[in-house]
Order: structure tokens, then C-alpha cells, then sequence
């Protein structure tokens, strides 16, 4: 029997490039039965995948928190209007 399995590449590696095996090995068991037999914990379902957190910040705050976050440099006044200076989470 042959599977295909569409999957971004990217999603299994960091933004340093390693490899990060929890995404992997949770695409194989969800998508191929006897892997997921044998490793049920890997098993995703697909109302597990979208997970939405409202956290109370504005779509400014999270998109100068994930700028931040993505190029290593604390966010500036200037990213968030009406905002003090803010670090970014490590």
C-alpha cells in the first residue's frame, strides 16, 4: 500500500534549521495506522492542531512580539504605537 503525505518541510525544523522530531514523528503516527498503533501519545486529531490563545493583546503587540521573537532584537516603541518598550521572550 502506498500513502502520500503533504507536509511543508519547514515545519519540522527551528529557525536555526534543527531538526525537531515531535512534528515529525506526529505527522507519521497520525497519518499511518500501525505507527500510530504502536506510539497512540503522537496521535494528533485535527481539532488538536487549531488552537487558538487570546491572550489580550492587540494584533500590533503580537506581530511586534513575533518580529521580535524572529530576528532577536527587542521590539521598539516604535513597533507598537502607544506602547512602552517591550523585550522580546527568549
Amino acid at each position: 500500500m502506498t500513502r502520500k503525505l503533504e507536509k511543508e518541510f519547514k515545519d519540522w525544523f527551528d529557525g536555526k534549521g534543527h531538526f525537531v522530531a515531535q512534528p515529525f514523528q506526529e505527522m507519521l503516527a497520525s497519518n499511518v495506522a500501525l505507527i500510530g498503533k504502536v506510539d497512540p501519545k503522537r496521535v494528533v486529531s485535527k481539532k488538536e492542531k487549531t488552537v487558538q490563545v487570546d491572550d489580550g493583546k492587540s494584533m500590533d503587540e503580537k506581530w511586534a512580539s513575533l518580529l521580535a521573537e524572529s530576528t532577536g532584537v527587542e521590539a521598539s516603541e516604535s513597533a507598537v504605537p502607544g506602547k512602552g518598550k517591550r523585550r522580546a521572550k527568549k
